[in-house]
């Protein structure tokens, strides 16, 4: 056998070798940063932030502006320094689901609010108290911030089903966080 095709054969032991312990690395520990997305939340404005790892090596690190994020700067202005939040992280090779972060599923969250926005109308000032509830719950409480979103969303599709596509009465727990969070608790046994 000569010398070259020699060291191509060690060349591809090697790397089928290398190959097979990342394999077998990321069986074991599947959520590790071997090769792993790390999905945050910021909980003050709702943007997303993605960290890519890749054998241990931070690949990319990428913040997005959502559609929920984007309204919230519209009414708050710039950005406060981000406090970012575990929402997911997601295997490479082949996809498991996530470790359940208490932001697990944010991203849903803030979509039922935008789409409580929509299906009936609220004035501009009460989504903006809206959001600055759901915000306070998303900081303090991320269950309750979950509960007060899907709450929104019935309410919203309840005022359209009725013919309301315009509201001008809203209930005061869906303006202040601390009202939502005092009905909350006594409506539990």
């Amino acid at each position: 056998m000569k010398i070259g095709n020699k060291r191509w054969l060690v060349t591809l032991v090697a790397f089928i070798a290398i190959v097979s312990i990342g394999i077998i690395y990321s069986s074991l520990y599947p959520w590790s940063k071997f090769n792993c997305t790390q999905n945050y939340v910021d909980v003050n404005s709702g943007r997303l932030r993605s960290v890519r790892f890749i054998c241990f090596l931070k690949v990319y690190d990428m913040v997005q502006e959502t559609e929920y994020s984007k309204l919230w700067k519209s009414f708050s202005g710039n950005y406060p320094k981000a406090d970012w939040q575990p929402e997911s992280t997601l295997q490479g090779f082949w996809p498991r689901l996530s470790p359940h972060y208490a932001y697990l599923g944010v991203i849903l969250w803030e979509d039922s609010l935008l789409t409580a926005f929509e299906t009936t109308k609220f004035d501009r000032d009460t989504q903006k108290q809206i959001i600055e509830s759901f915000s306070t719950l998303l900081r303090t409480n991320p269950i309750a911030a979950e509960r007060f979103s899907h709450k929104c969303l019935a309410f919203a599709v309840d005022k359209h089903v009725a013919g309301q596509n315009v509201i001008t009465n809203v209930p005061v727990w869906l303006l202040d966080a601390q009202s939502y969070l005092s009905q909350t608790n006594q409506n539990r046994p």
